[in-house]
């Protein structure tokens, strides 16, 4: 988004999302104040300060953080609010007919409300073969040339936009990953309020979920495994079909194509059933990185050893030693973390050795005040820009799928 939007910035075609932003009084008070009576404002909103001739600017540093869904249900729910509230605005002020709009905006406001259309894309590219497959549907009626002809120049088109914009911080393969798992409820969003013209209201997204559980949420992955199940039984359909076993009404020759389409929707499928799988969140807070140097302190205030923050918020600290000193720590034992200072009264609550040293997690047991006041400009009021730079993990398939499974088998053991 911040790649889009710095380019979009050059067309005065900046669009407001709902956070990080700075108005001049006179340019709402220009458009009668905020937009109300769609669920996205923010975009009707901005949209019509730029019909005003007000000129809208994106700067492109982290200003500010704010906390994604922590859960695959949220996740849902706040993309089902965001795509019902585009399909709103298009009901309500359709961008082409918004005067004072050039044609590039109007062009770029139907492009990010035209985006929300794509589940009801991906619900078709996976449903396609399967009607073909399974019930002799065509779908598709054309030769391979001509598919070629059309096809290719686009496909290779769209994967050199796609590197181009993401500059290698996203996979396709991981998008299409993310496409299809937000297929089935992006696409009934769409279609209920396009056509059905849903009066469903703003719904929250939560926000500091916690729970000691892992699940796996079927309710919300029964529509993908439905897809899977008949993908699988379509794709062994195919081979059979290919190896002469079983007879096909439409020949052979119209089989292949749709068997390399199924093998890749089961191959990404696979990985979207997986994304259900909640992890256990046991912090109620987030945390935010450190590097602060540090000593844990007895009750008397005596010296133990020096240490240093290694994330914290206002409700607990991971801090690290870095020696190889015993020490006679225990868990659940009473400390003092001493911080510029100020001094924590803390509970161990884990030790975990390390090599060339040991992690030790605390939570507060009591916060004046004044303590209360340090570690919040220590933690959600320090720029983003300013923070530890956390390690950048890499997006490569295989290990994310060993990290997943690896993950899932170390919680069951424990």
């Amino acid at each position: 988004m911040r790649r889009i939007e710095n380019q979009k910035d050059i067309y005065n075609s900046v669009i407001y999302i709902g956070s990080n932003a700075v108005f001049r009084r006179a340019a709402l008070e220009s458009i009668g104040g905020f937009s109300t009576g769609v669920i996205t404002e923010d975009l009707a909103t901005g949209m019509f300060i730029q019909a005003k001739g007000w000129k809208t600017r994106f700067v492109n540093k982290n200003l500010a953080s704010g906390l994604a869904p922590e859960n695959f249900s949220d996740l849902i729910k706040q993309r089902d609010r965001w795509s019902r509230g585009n399909i709103q605005v298009a009901r309500k002020w359709l961008p082409l007919k918004i005067k004072g709009l050039n044609k590039v905006q109007k062009l770029l406001y139907m492009d990010g409300i035209h985006y929300w259309f794509s589940g009801i894309y991906k619900m078709i590219f996976m449903l396609a073969p399967l009607w073909f497959v399974l019930f002799g549907f065509y779908s598709l009626n054309a030769r391979f040339s001509g598919i070629l002809t059309f096809w290719l120049p686009s496909f290779i088109a769209s994967q050199l936009a796609f590197n181009r914009v993401s500059q290698g911080t996203q996979s396709i393969l991981l998008t299409n990953i993310y496409e299809t798992v937000m297929a089935p409820f992006i696409s009934y969003s769409v279609i209920s309020d396009a056509v059905l013209k849903s009066k469903k209201g703003f719904t929250v997204t939560n926000k500091g979920y916690n729970t000691n559980k892992k699940y796996y949420n079927w309710r919300l992955s029964l529509p993908l495994l439905i897809i899977l199940f008949f993908s699988i039984i379509a794709l062994c359909k195919s081979i059979f079909v290919i190896f002469n076993i079983l007879p096909f009404e439409s020949g052979k020759d119209a089989i292949y194509i749709n068997a390399f389409w199924l093998l890749y929707n089961v191959f990404i499928l696979i990985f979207a059933v997986l994304v259900p799988f909640e992890r256990p969140r046991f912090r109620k807070s987030e945390r935010f990185l450190s590097s602060k140097e540090a000593q844990l302190l007895d009750k008397e205030s005596h010296l133990i050893i020096d240490c240093k923050v290694m994330d914290w918020n206002e409700l607990g600290a991971g801090i690290t030693i870095e020696c190889n000193n015993k020490i006679e720590l225990k868990e659940e034992q009473k400390i003092i973390l001493s911080v510029n200072g100020y001094e924590l009264e803390s509970v161990i609550r884990r030790i975990i050795p390390k090599k060339g040293g040991t992690n030790i997690g605390l939570i507060f047991t009591s916060l004046n005040y004044e303590q209360y006041a340090y570690l919040i400009t220590q933690t959600y009021a320090v720029a983003s820009s300013e923070l530890p730079i956390r390690e950048e993990k890499g997006n490569n398939i295989g290990k994310l799928l060993f990290d997943i499974f690896k993950g899932h088998f170390i919680l069951k053991k424990k």
